[in-house]
């Protein structure tokens, strides 16, 4: 018994060290994260491919999407009555045709909370249409809010025991974070030139972090040695992958066995408002 505990506390220990590797290289250089991390190649990849989304952890590559030449607001909009039963028809079609990239519906009201990503020519135009709709009766109040920088908190390591698949924290010791991530700031000094192998790898990046580049190579048709050179030279060269991020999603046994509640939570620091805040809001701030 205490020659198992002592191999599954380095098992633990050695998922915890490429936990902390991806976060500083990423995870798709198994020899890198090799070196850093003291443990073998092959163990490398075998935990991030096969062993790590068992265990309801996921990664995410975050995209500078201001090197895009995008600007990033978050609108929470109402629907009124009439089209409430159409809302998410509606917002689908706006992802589709008009540059929304995610949403989510408040429980109990007809109001969502929804983030677009619109290339900078076209800011005059995206805020056209949100107020067309309002004016058409589709939405009843909306509020956009462009947003400067955003910032992610990963999963801490030390505190998840990666062979239970578990959360394993002693409150009474919690240390706090001494510093938090560097934010990434959405505003560009220069314009970033991308071509289609750049915005090829980081689709493909966003849709599963733990692509290599030879998988993406091989899917989207590319020379290896091409897509090597654009992810080098442009993708992590320009940081248009800002970093990558390890969150805890549940396991499908421990969602199965547990209530688990996904919470969003939102900080706002309100001054006061310029003309163009008074024009492009029709909601309360205290909504």
């Amino acid at each position: 018994m205490v020659i198992y505990c002592e191999v599954a506390r380095a098992v633990e220990d050695a998922t915890a060290k490429i936990v902390r590797a991806i976060l500083q290289v990423g995870p798709s250089n198994y020899s890198l994260i090799s070196r850093l991390t003291g443990v073998p190649p092959e163990t490398v990849r075998y935990k991030i491919k096969e062993q790590l989304g068992r265990k309801g952890i996921s990664l995410h590559a975050l995209v500078d999407t201001s090197k895009l030449g995008l600007r990033r607001h978050i609108v929470q909009m109402r629907f009124t009555d009439k089209f409430k039963p159409y809302a998410r028809t509606i917002l689908q079609a706006l992802h589709d045709l008009a540059y929304l990239t995610y949403y989510s519906g408040q429980l109990l009201t007809n109001e969502y909370y929804t983030i677009f990503n619109v290339p900078e020519e076209y800011q005059k135009e995206f805020h056209e249409m949100i107020d067309e709709m309002a004016t058409l009766e589709i939405i009843e109040k909306y509020k956009i809010r462009p947003v400067f920088w955003t910032n992610y908190v990963s999963l801490r390591p030390e505190y998840f025991d990666f062979r239970a698949g578990t959360f394993d924290v002693d409150l009474k010791n919690l240390e706090l974070i001494e510093r938090p991530p560097e934010p990434v700031y959405e505003s560009r000094s220069e314009k970033i030139k991308i071509d289609y192998y750049d915005v090829t790898i980081i689709t493909a990046l966003q849709k599963n972090a733990l692509s290599t580049v030879a998988e993406i190579a091989r899917e989207a048709k590319f020379h290896e040695k091409t897509a090597q050179y654009h992810y080098t030279q442009h993708v992590m060269g320009e940081r248009l992958i800002s970093r990558y991020v390890v969150n805890w999603i549940g396991d499908i046994e421990s969602i199965r066995s547990n209530f688990v509640i996904y919470q969003r939570y939102i900080c706002l620091l309100y001054t006061s408002p310029s003309p163009r805040d008074l024009s492009t809001s029709r909601m309360p701030s205290s909504a």
